[in-house]
C-alpha cells in the first residue's frame, strides 16, 4: 500500500490489482469501482451487507471482496484491530495531532458498542485529514500575508479549498497554494494536492 502511494499510482487501481491479482492494465471499471468503495468502506467499518448493497452484489461476493483486500494488505486488519484494543483501553483514540475522542461504548455492548469500534479508525484516518487540511490553510493564510499575495481564500468544502485570485495571476498562486499544502507536514507517503483553475467553481474542479 505504501508503495503505491509512494510510486504515485493511481491507489484503487492499485487495490483492484492487489485484490483480484491481476495486471493493473488488465483491471475493468468495475473491479477499480468495488477496490474503491472498499478502500472508503474499510474506513467506516463497511460489512459484507453494506458493500453488497453498494455494489448491488450477493452477501457472498461483498465479503468475498472484503477478504480478498485483507489478503491483499494484512497489516491493515492488524493494525485496525490494535488500534480497537488501544482505544478500548483508553477509553477514546486520538487523531495525528494527538486530539483525543472519547469513545464509552467501546466499553459496552449493542449499537453503541459497534457505533464507537466503527469510530476508532474513523477517527484516525478522517480526523487526521481534517487536522491536515486546517494545518494548510494557516499555512497558507500565513503565507499570504507575509508576502501579501493576492490570494483570497473563500471556502473549504470537504477537503477542498476555493481560492479568488486576479485571472492573470491565478496560475502563479495555484503553484504556491499546491506547494504549501503539500509541504505542510513531512509524512510517511508523499502527500499530494491537485489543483485547478477557472472563471468560477464548476470550471475549476
Amino acid at each position: 500500500m505504501l508503495a503505491a502511494f509512494r510510486a504515485g499510482k493511481n491507489f484503487h487501481l492499485s487495490t483492484a490489482a492487489a485484490m483480484f491479482n491481476k495486471p493493473e492494465d488488465t483491471i475493468s471499471p468495475d473491479e477499480k469501482g468495488a477496490a474503491k468503495i472498499v478502500n472508503f468502506g474499510i474506513i467506516y467499518g463497511m460489512s459484507a451487507f453494506g458493500l453488497a448493497k453498494n455494489l448491488k452484489i450477493s452477501e457472498r461476493a461483498a465479503q468475498d471482496y472484503i477478504d480478498r483486500y485483507f489478503a491483499a494488505y494484512p497489516t491493515v486488519k492488524s493494525y485496525g484491530n490494535a488500534m480497537l484494543r488501544k482505544a478500548t483501553v483508553d477509553g477514546g483514540i486520538r487523531t495525528a495531532l494527538g486530539r483525543f475522542r472519547p469513545l464509552p461504548g467501546l466499553r459496552g455492548y449493542g449499537k453503541e458498542f459497534y457505533k464507537d469500534r466503527n469510530r476508532v479508525l474513523n477517527t484516525i484516518i478522517q480526523g487526521s485529514c481534517a487536522e491536515l487540511l486546517k494545518s494548510a490553510m494557516l499555512a497558507i493564510d500565513a503565507r499570504v500575508h507575509a508576502e501579501n499575495l493576492p490570494l483570497d481564500m473563500v471556502a473549504t468544502i470537504h477537503d477542498e479549498l476555493l481560492f479568488e485570485a486576479p485571472a492573470d495571476q491565478a496560475t502563479a498562486m495555484l503553484a504556491i497554494v499546491k506547494a504549501t499544502m503539500e509541504n505542510v507536514w513531512q509524512w510517511t507517503v508523499p502527500i499530494v494536492a491537485e489543483g485547478h483553475t477557472g472563471m468560477n467553481w464548476a470550471e475549476a474542479k
